[in-house]
């Protein structure tokens, strides 16, 4: 799965996005940032391996696999 979002914060090797839920997944939940609040907005921390800045665009892509297997854990 793909999320597209800003940098917000460097963090040594990682980095703090801003994601934004898409219109299209609104009940979805996949991505992890289903809030029952209705914002749409959240902030998640990933390994920075292209070394982008505070302010950048970037494209975070996990595995659709793993998280739905901790979600199976925690169900």
């Amino acid at each position: 799965m793909e999320q597209h979002g800003i940098i917000i914060e460097n963090k040594g090797d990682r980095a703090v996005v801003l994601i934004q839920r898409h219109m299209s997944c609104e009940s979805c939940g996949r991505c992890g940032i289903l809030s029952s609040s209705g914002n749409r907005e959240s902030t998640v921390e990933a390994i920075n391996l292209v070394k982008a800045k505070k302010g950048q665009r970037v494209v975070i892509e996990s595995d659709d696999r793993k998280m739905l297997f901790v979600s199976f854990m925690l169900y």
